[in-house]
């Protein structure tokens, strides 16, 4: 006898089926949903964090820029570096440092030869008399461009000093930069609630995430605008790299800046899927559990359904049987018939309760059962 034999276990199977798959495809959708939900949120989140990280560094450039023309403009300036004496100079140009709140200040003289050199602390590593935005400098083009050091990344701006635009007679250079390092990453992380990393030529060079996740770190630089899982520690997280414009003012600068390379260093903005879909977790235990009673409760409504229609259906197959079999005389065809013609309206009085009870229940879900 197979499971399959008896009418009652058909009509269970097929009911417990149909439940099932119904409750089974609507616990999905809405886990797909919520977890589609909070995964392009994450993502908004990373595009907001990187565009406020460009436009922050973009007002920075504007703002040394313009604070690089006026000092290389000043007269007082001007008559100090022809003196082409650096005992001179760095007096004047440590002022003015320290005014502008800049990590380097750079002076050269007629022939190229450094004539102040101040940095901060976090970029003192090396020298910075070969940056190629100099040379630009002396041949009459302001450059913006990036400049790696060992503690982040140096964006500097390089104007020439002159006496007069329209007949230009060069005799130094200003270079002003202000550095993309840890500690500017960890002002732009509180802006952003991100993780940040600043890279160059394929390395990272600063970042809120500790130096042994740097290597992990290091292949996304070669890879833009591409949303990325990555297993740093025990987290997962998901990031994005950006590049980093140099944003030249015209285009003359655009010319200058494309010669020396400008698009070398980029941000890597990430947001950890560990601590931000972690929410999601507690969600998916809840639905597995509802998931479970409901298909419990389904599959223990599906036999009582079976029984209640199967079973007047077996009294009558019976009791038809037994006339078919059995010899009976006219006063036992009638009783037979009588007998069946109540199982029959047994039958019909409990299906007209089933209906009636389900209905009340749909307009009165308060009601026991």
């Amino acid at each position: 006898m197979t499971p399959f034999s008896s009418l009652t276990n058909r009509i269970f199977f097929g009911s417990a089926l149909l439940a099932v798959a119904s409750i089974a495809i609507a616990i999905y959708n809405v886990n797909v949903a919520v977890s589609n939900q909070a995964e392009q949120e994450l993502r908004r989140g990373l595009d907001e964090a990187g565009t406020i990280i460009e436009e922050y560094r973009r007002v920075l450039v504007d703002h040394f820029t313009r604070e690089a023309r006026l000092i290389a403009d000043l007269p007082r300036f001007k008559a100090t570096v022809d003196l082409n004496d650096p005992k001179t100079v760095q007096p004047l140009a440590l002022e003015y440092q320290r005014q502008l709140g800049a990590d380097l200040m750079l002076v050269t003289g007629r022939h190229g030869q450094t004539l102040a050199e101040l940095v901060s602390a976090e970029s003192a590593t090396e020298t910075f008399a070969a940056m190629p935005g100099i040379k630009a400098a002396f041949g009459g083009q302001e450059t913006s461009y990036f400049w790696p050091h060992k503690g982040g990344i140096l964006q500097v701006v390089s104007v020439p000093i002159w006496i007069d635009p329209q007949q230009p007679e060069i005799f130094g250079t200003l270079s002003i930069g202000f550095s993309l390092d840890n500690a500017a990453a960890y002002r732009f992380q509180s802006l952003t609630n991100s993780d940040i990393a600043f890279g160059i030529d394929g390395n990272v060079r600063a970042s809120t995430l500790p130096t042994d996740v740097w290597p992990a770190l290091a292949p996304l630089l070669a890879r833009d605008h591409l949303w990325e899982r990555v297993s740093l520690g025990n987290e997962e997280y998901i990031a994005k790299t950006r590049s980093l414009s140099a944003q030249a003012a015209n285009d003359v600068d655009r010319k200058a800046a494309d010669a020396i390379d400008t698009s070398r260093a980029k941000t890597i903005v990430l947001r950890s899927r560990t601590q931000r879909l972690g929410f999601l977790n507690p969600l998916h235990r809840s639905l597995a559990v509802i998931a479970v009673v409901a298909v419990l409760a389904a599959t223990l409504l599906s036999y009582a359904i079976a029984r209640t229609v199967t079973r007047p259906l077996g009294a009558i197959t019976a009791t038809m049987r037994e006339m078919a079999g059995v010899g009976l005389g006219p006063d036992d065809h009638r009783a037979a018939l009588v007998a069946l013609a109540r199982i029959a309206r047994s039958f019909i009085t409990s299906g007209r309760s089933l209906a009636l009870s389900s209905t009340a229940r749909v307009k009165n879900p308060t009601m026991p059962k």
